[in-house]
């Protein structure tokens, strides 16, 4: 690929991006898929991180999800570079990516996990990058990360996506090392939750998103203003489509096309089917309760 082209893949998702201010820099390079506490180790040794997406993974499988995306990860961590990852920059060879980090972004360091891989048929790892800098005696630093461990398991995003579909919460968000979130936007829906007493903003769900086992959970939510409520938390499997709403407790006002943060804090039970609105209604009021 050509410089030119480049160029135009780290322009789509970065219109503010100024390479004279990033070049000599130190640079971490991956997935970074949940900015996991594994991750937050190579983002405490560089200045800025270069990222894929959409995430490589999900090229290749409709299957796999991610954790975060691009607007999550760049709450979490303010010098994400993103760029545009598609079938042509994954059939590149290793050293042609190589040659794209010297040139773009000449960096005196570059700091990458202890098991990173790159380039076409991932090809490409510690090894080659080692490689790369001694055949163009580059100034450049190679720094690897090694494995992170958290509660005895290597942190990595495939173990917290893991533990969020098999419903553990609370390891998914040890791993992670903050509470598991998603930012979205307030949508209007049905208002049936107003009609039971317990009115509930409804939220649109990216498809690429990872999200836990379907259930209510107790959690928080962060306005555009930086209000925080608690709030119970609904995630439904509507025949195999899901719809995630939250009642948030002491509020009262209209959110529509809010953009807001919802926070999973606990599970505290699944989905269930009730014989009447009534028994509906007694049942999320425990619900709201157990948020405490």
């Amino acid at each position: 690929m050509s410089e030119e082209q480049y160029i135009k893949l780290l322009s789509k998702y970065n219109p503010d991006l100024d390479l004279a201010k990033i070049r000599g820099k130190s640079i971490a390079i991956g997935a970074f898929d949940g900015c996991h506490l594994g991750h937050m180790e190579l983002l405490k040794k560089a200045d800025y991180a270069l990222a894929f997406w959409p995430l490589p993974k999900t090229l290749f499988s409709k299957d796999i999800k991610c954790l975060t995306v691009m607007e999550e990860k760049r709450s979490l961590y303010n010098n994400f570079i993103f760029v545009e990852f598609d079938k042509r920059f994954a059939a590149q060879s290793a050293d042609n990516f190589m040659k794209f980090i010297e040139e773009t972004f000449t960096p005196k360091k570059i700091v990458v996990g202890w098991d990173f891989c790159f380039g076409r048929r991932l090809e490409g790892g510690v090894i080659e990058i080692e490689q790369y800098i001694l055949k163009r005696k580059l100034n450049t630093k190679l720094i690897v990360i090694p494995p992170v461990l958290v509660d005895g398991d290597i942190a990595k995003s495939t173990s917290v996506r893991d533990h969020l579909v098999a419903g553990r919460l609370t390891q998914a968000n040890h791993m992670l090392g903050y509470e598991f979130f998603c930012i979205s936007e307030v949508v209007k829906g049905k208002g049936f939750g107003r009609t039971l007493g317990f009115p509930t903003i409804n939220l649109v769900i990216d498809e690429r998103k990872q999200l836990p086992v379907p259930g209510v959970y107790a959690g928080k939510v962060f306005l555009s203003d930086n209000r925080e409520y608690k709030v119970a938390i609904s995630l439904l499997d509507r025949e195999g489509k899901l719809e995630l709403e939250a009642f948030l407790i002491n509020f009262s006002g209209e959110l529509y096309g809010q953009k807001v943060k919802l926070v999973f804090l606990r599970f505290l039970r699944h989905s269930q089917k009730f014989a009447s609105h009534e028994e509906l209604k007694s049942q999320i009021a425990i619900d709201v309760q157990a948020v405490g």
